[in-house]
């Protein structure tokens, strides 16, 4: 006996798998793009060192040849010492949940990066506290959740002889000055001045463990107790045993310096 729907169950079946294929195809379609799309969020289009996403964030055409994460010097009037550089980011990145952060050789270093009235940012650099050599310095772009990108390296050479704790800029009821030297031994004069400028105590010394630590308890040469709440040390060193130096430490070999630091009373903070 014929069975005069099995031919039509057939045709049924075979529409179904064509539809399903179809359904496939047009799904595949529909996600690809949207793919396409978010890896483009994540590539750098045009070989400037940002992604799509980091150009929109940074308010720059993500097709332009512009990178804004650069570091142009301006003057301080305490260079080599204290560098400045400006950032020429004009949208405001915090908005965004992002950040800005200077990279030294490398390795990320939290810095402020100062917002400015024509839009800009401003940060500093102390090389006071920085190693002897070459800095590659960048800036970096910091995204949510785990992303960043960086700026055009610039190239800084450091020739200080001492490389200062950063400890020693607080102080309580007395100041300690801690330094690492980039040489073997060395004598060293350390002057301590008040915000007038008057010099108010002088110690000397001689190290041979390439390191500086000294104790100032206030007191001036006139034996006078100080309650000032900023002082600035400036240290001298000349090298008596050198890495690459020619010094033999005789007195005709002249100090190098001063190193300035400032001194800030921070009461708890400070050395009790």
């Amino acid at each position: 006996m014929k069975k005069p729907c099995s031919r039509q169950n057939g045709k049924s079946s075979g529409a179904f798998k064509a539809l399903t294929v179809m359904g496939v195809i047009m799904a595949l379609a529909a996600f690809l793009p949207s793919c396409s799309r978010h890896d483009d969020v994540n590539r750098d289009l045009d070989a400037h060192g940002l992604t799509k996403r980091a150009a929109q964030i940074l308010g720059i055409n993500p097709l332009a040849p512009d990178n804004p994460l650069v570091l142009i010097p301006v003057a301080t009037g305490e260079e080599p010492f204290l560098m400045a550089y400006s950032v020429p980011v004009h949208s405001d990145v915090g908005t965004n949940h992002c950040a800005l952060e200077l990279v030294d050789n490398g390795v990320l270093y939290s810095h402020e990066f100062i917002r400015q009235t024509n839009g800009t940012y401003l940060v500093y650099w102390n090389t006071t506290f920085v190693t002897y050599g070459s800095h590659a310095l960048q800036v970096a772009l910091l995204m949510p959740p785990r992303s960043e990108v960086y700026g055009v390296k610039r190239i800084e050479i450091v020739t200080n002889l001492i490389r200062f704790d950063p400890g020693s800029t607080s102080f309580g009821t007395r100041v300690s000055i801690d330094g690492i030297l980039h040489v073997d031994a060395a004598d060293y004069r350390i002057e301590i001045y008040d915000t007038t400028n008057n010099l108010l105590k002088t110690i000397t010394g001689h190290t041979d463990k390439r390191a500086i630590g000294e104790v100032w308890n206030l007191t001036t040469t006139n034996g006078q107790i100080r309650t000032d709440q900023e002082f600035t040390a400036k240290v001298y060193i000349r090298p008596t045993a050198t890495n690459g130096f020619s010094a033999e430490g005789s007195n005709a070999t002249p100090f190098c310096g001063p190193y300035p630091l400032s001194l800030l009373r921070q009461g708890a903070g400070g050395l009790d």
